[in-house]
Formats: structure tokens, sequence, C-alpha cells
């Protein structure tokens, strides 16, 4: 068992379940791809679960910014589990009618929409 998982475990509150991470071969790499139903099956109690998850997702926040506290742990690994970023092109077009504010107070909706 690598000391940096019972390390991160003791630092999160979570030092109780080192044993059972052990007895699991559970590692850095394998740590932020365990699913909530991977936690139950380990034992772990709901709010440990969710503190679990939370120190996970911060974890990769960490080695995101590159903080020294997540550059012991590799970012690799650390981010393999979470979806890969993607660049999307947006067009969006504004049209707007001269003067549309003072013609709504003039005109019937219908017919504004209609203009």
């Amino acid at each position: 068992m690598s000391d940096k998982i019972a390390q991160w475990l003791e630092e999160h509150d979570l030092g109780k379940y080192i044993d059972v991470f052990t007895e699991n071969a559970i590692d850095m790499e394998v740590l932020p791809n365990l699913s909530d139903d991977d936690l139950r099956e380990l034992g772990l109690l709901l709010g440990h679960r969710r503190k679990f998850q939370l120190a996970v997702q911060s974890l990769r926040d960490q080695v995101k910014a590159g903080t020294e506290v997540a550059s012991s742990y590799s970012a690799e690994k650390v981010l393999s589990s979470t979806e890969e970023a993607e660049r999307r092109q947006l067009t969006v077009m504004f049209c707007d009618l001269a003067d549309s504010t003072n013609l709504s107070y003039l005109l019937d909706p219908e017919d504004l929409r209609e203009l």
C-alpha cells in the first residue's frame, strides 16, 4: 500500500478505511475512478462517501491548477477519470429593429411581431 493513499485518507478524516483500501489494492491511480457503488461495496458510510467524493474533486482541481499539494500525485492518473474538455464553436447573432422599444409602445404586439 502506498504511503500516499494512507496519507491522503488521513488528511481527509478517512483514515479508518486505510486497511480496507489496502485489502482491495486501491492506490492513487485507482482512487479517482471509484464510483459511489464501489465505495458502498468497500463499506464506506454515506457521509464518508460524500466526503471522499469532495476530496477527490478537490484533488482534481488542485492537479488542474498545478498546486504543490497535488504535485506528489500523478496528474495524468487523477485527471484521467474526468471528462475530456472539448472546444465547441458557438455562433450568436443578435438582431435589433431601430427604435423597437418606442414601436412596442405604439403598435399592437402582433403587428410589432410582424414588423
